[in-house]
């Protein structure tokens, strides 16, 4: 039987081992994959493969591949490049969760921040879940990670795999590493709640306390944000209401205000007798405080302040 003569892709090649500095044939494969996704400029892939049998295995994947615009081109594009680039296409999304994302990647980029994200793999990603599960990564600015719980794990690999996503969109991966990684367990724990006894007593515990109000806040149901984004012109007195139109936060070393969470976490509120005097209370040790240091004092009418 005569032998298969080869595709015109395909050509017979002698090079030098780079390794061995010998002579070895060499199948080198020249095809048109189709057009480039971002710069829409026509692409032509040019590999070498040891065995005959490779390279027509390869050209028959990309002449498949290149008419239904699956093929992914080998570039350079990093890890940490395109986490940023992910990062900055999320124009809706609010500060604070922008800040979330950021956290949940950090580990993922100090670690493989500076590898081809072609080359990213399955290994990488477990080797990253097992070291944060047992603590002991140094941050960039050189603290010591303590031991992740699953919830962190979780919000890692999940973000990481909407990268991954966002990734093969670009068409710069043909499949995300991180689909298969099955979430860490969580155990479910009953919370512990204090009884109504127990909330007066923490309560009392804080008469003449700087910051009774903010635990008092907290106690009537407020968030986090929703007390440091609160000011003074939005508690009525009079009326017996607060209204919460917003939230503050502080993340990656920098202080913001966002809109509300949702249109139903935009709303007003109303304050017993017993909050009117404690907020009351707060509202006079700032009028205080303000009179002590003069024009340096700035808290920007916030309920909390330093």
């Amino acid at each position: 039987m005569s032998r298969q003569q080869l595709p015109p892709q395909i050509t017979k090649m002698m090079v030098t081992d780079r390794r061995t500095k010998k002579e070895v044939v060499r199948y080198e494969v020249v095809a048109d994959a189709g057009r480039d996704p971002e710069s829409g400029k026509r692409h032509q892939i040019r590999r070498r493969f040891k065995t005959e049998k490779e390279a027509r295995n390869a050209l028959a994947k990309f002449l498949d591949q290149a008419p239904s615009g699956t093929f992914v081109p080998r570039k350079d594009v990093t890890v940490a490049e395109i986490i940023d680039d992910w990062l900055k296409s999320l124009h809706s999304v609010r500060r604070v969760t922008l800040v979330g994302y950021e956290y949940n990647l950090a580990p993922v980029k100090q670690r493989y921040g500076s590898l081809p994200v072609q080359k990213l793999t399955r290994k990488h990603l477990d080797e990253l879940v097992m070291v944060l599960r047992e603590g002991g990564m140094m941050t960039e600015k050189g603290r010591v990670r303590r031991p992740w719980g699953p919830r962190s794990l979780n919000r890692t690999v999940d973000t990481t795999s909407t990268v991954l996503d966002y990734a093969m969109d670009r068409k710069l991966l043909a499949r995300n590493v991180a689909d298969q990684i099955k979430a860490a367990p969580q155990r479910r724990k009953t919370p512990d709640t204090y009884t109504a006894d127990e909330v007066r007593q923490v309560l009392e515990s804080l008469n003449g306390d700087r910051n009774e109000h903010l635990w008092h806040l907290a106690l009537h149901g407020l968030r986090r944000s929703e007390i440091g984004g609160l000011r003074w012109w939005k508690v009525d007195f009079e009326s017996g209401t607060l209204s919460i139109e917003g939230g503050r936060a502080a993340g990656d070393g920098a202080v913001f205000e966002d809109e509300p969470k949702t249109e139903a976490s935009r709303r007003t509120l109303p304050v017993d007798d017993d909050l009117v005097e404690v907020l009351k209370r707060a509202q006079s040790r700032q009028v205080a405080e303000k009179l002590v240091i003069g024009d340096a004092y700035r808290n920007g009418g916030y309920v909390a302040c330093d």
